[in-house]
């Protein structure tokens, strides 16, 4: 590579050292001309170039943060992860009985659907799902997206405890193991474009129905007091995506 660097510079300064001069007929040639007799002073160099590093995930996650809270001044990035992470504790509560049903408050009708499917092609292969002792160990936001279809956040999760697909007839693990692990997770929630965060839940409050005013849970599709639909309203993000990649 030094060579290889050193006939780069040495090349560089031959071309340097040729100049175009116009000759009496007019034509312009190339003469030499020797820098150091011009400019005593002149000392070849390599030229350092410097590219500027790509910004880290922590500052591209904090601008994007920043650029949520223009449109939302009241989102508070620990009051959402907060809720993240109860619900994908719910999902997983959901996932344990395999009830899709059970997963229409927290998730958008895509990822009810999806987990629908799924859950028929276990028990029609015989299997089902054991999941029990889970635990988070941590949640860190690692993207966020704003379009005019929707807003989006991806969340890094991680778990701890037993979750596996079993074959009922024998009782092996079929997908998975038996022992507790740790699981990590990249969940996607969403909610509509034009939604905020209520003041209240900014600050660590309450999250309250916009129709009767009574508190409701993060994440609930209806208010549990008088039925108004609370699905894209205050501050509600719905988990729409789960993946074991960040990048699908």
């Amino acid at each position: 590579m030094g060579n290889l660097l050193q006939l780069i510079i040495l090349a560089a300064i031959a071309i340097y050292r040729f100049v175009t001069e116009r000759s009496s007929d007019g034509e312009r040639t190339w003469v030499f001309q020797d820098p150091a007799k011009t400019n005593p002073g002149f000392e070849p160099t390599a030229q350092a170039w410097t590219v500027a590093p790509p910004p880290s995930i922590q500052d591209r996650v904090h601008d994007e943060v920043a650029g949520l809270q223009q449109i939302d001044p009241d989102f508070n990035e620990l009051q959402f992860l907060a809720q993240a992470a109860d619900v994908y504790m719910r999902y997983l509560a959901c996932d344990a009985e395999m009830n899709a049903a059970g997963m229409t408050a927290i998730a958008t009708p895509r990822c009810v659907a999806a987990y629908q499917a799924c859950a028929a092609n276990w028990e029609k292969a015989g299997l089902r799902r054991v999941v029990h002792d889970m635990k988070m160990v941590s949640s860190a936001i690692i993207n966020v997206m704003l379009d005019g279809s929707r807003q989006a956040i991806v969340v890094r999760l991680v778990s701890t405890g037993v979750r596996f697909t079993q074959d009922i007839s024998s009782g092996v693990a079929a997908v998975g193991s038996p022992q507790s692990d740790y699981f990590t997770e990249f969940v996607t929630f969403v909610r509509p474009p034009g939604t905020t965060t209520p003041k209240s839940a900014g600050s660590g409050g309450a999250i309250h129905c916009p129709s009767c005013g009574a508190p409701t849970t993060a994440g609930e599709v209806k208010c549990p007091f008088c039925g108004t639909q609370l699905t894209g309203t205050g501050g509600t993000w719905l988990l729409d995506h789960l993946s074991a990649s960040a990048y699908t």
